[in-house]
């Protein structure tokens, strides 16, 4: 396991990563399995590994493009976050909980087996990712079509 995806989920070893994919979509699943392990197609990312020249965001921000920075920050994607936001409530800004895991608030450390992830915050997070089309290959986009799992 990834030190990016220990960050996001201290529960990663209670059983629950498997839930969290059940039922999803072969483009759901690629774009929460890109959100939860860091490995994408933002710049942050492919810099990294050397497949663009900067790591900072299209948007002019000046910041670079993370998962943390697409999701809740990036001026781009106003509108696609919309329902993203509503639907995490007062969970907003929390990558952990945004991706399936254990909400970092969360002190207790022997409730793994009582915790459970909110499914409808990570339904939000994946079909915004989705919906801004940063994450998804070509190919991926024009032969499925996502699932819309979450209500307003």
């Amino acid at each position: 396991m990834g030190r990016f995806t220990k960050e996001i989920d201290r529960a990663f070893n209670s059983g629950h990563t498997k839930k969290l994919y059940d039922g999803l979509t072969a483009l759901q699943s690629a774009a929460l399995s890109q959100l939860r392990t860091g490995i994408n197609k933002l710049n942050g990312y492919l810099h990294k590994i050397h497949c663009s020249d900067t790591p900072l965001c299209d948007c002019d921000c000046n910041l670079v493009e993370t998962v943390q920075h697409f999701l809740f920050a990036c001026p781009r994607w106003v509108e696609q976050r919309r329902l993203m936001r509503i639907a995490h409530g007062e969970a907003w800004g929390d990558l952990s909980t945004a991706l399936g895991g254990k909400d970092r608030r969360s002190t207790r450390e022997d409730d793994k087996e009582e915790w459970r992830p909110n499914r409808e915050n990570v339904l939000a997070t994946i079909n915004f990712a989705i919906a801004t089309g940063r994450l998804a290959s070509k190919a991926s986009t024009s032969t499925t079509s996502p699932t819309s799992s979450t209500s307003s």
